[in-house]
């Protein structure tokens, strides 16, 4: 537990409680049950800690374990999951898939009806 400012006996007209409830995270972590930290151990914790509070930490230790290669593997990803997504569609129970011919312009009514009908 740590006291608030005013607790510890300091006034001030700034108010400090947002960057005290940031710093309790940290806090929390690091004090709790007397453990005590290498400087290079502590400096490496708060990085994880604040990796995992920004929610970054997966990325940083894929890039870490793959190095170069990371950018490679993260396009090839980014490409697969643009691929996939087009080939989804929403599937409907009880509706079959379907297409108009319209052997003609696709601005023309019929064309238009197709488009609405695949659409929906």
């Amino acid at each position: 537990y740590i006291p608030s400012l005013s607790q510890r006996g300091i006034h001030t007209e700034i108010h400090l409680g947002t960057a005290e409830t940031n710093h309790r995270f940290y806090s929390y972590r690091m004090k709790r049950q007397g453990r005590s930290w290498s400087s290079e151990g502590m400096e490496c914790m708060v990085w994880v800690l604040t990796a995992r509070k920004n929610k970054t930490l997966t990325q940083a230790l894929l890039y870490h374990a793959n190095g170069k290669s990371y950018k490679k593997m993260d396009r090839a990803m980014h490409k697969a999951v643009v691929q996939a997504e087009r080939r989804m569609r929403n599937y409907r129970p009880g509706c079959l898939e379907g297409r108009i011919g319209i052997y003609g312009a696709s601005s023309s009514p019929m064309g238009r009806l197709a488009r609405a009908i695949q659409k929906y």
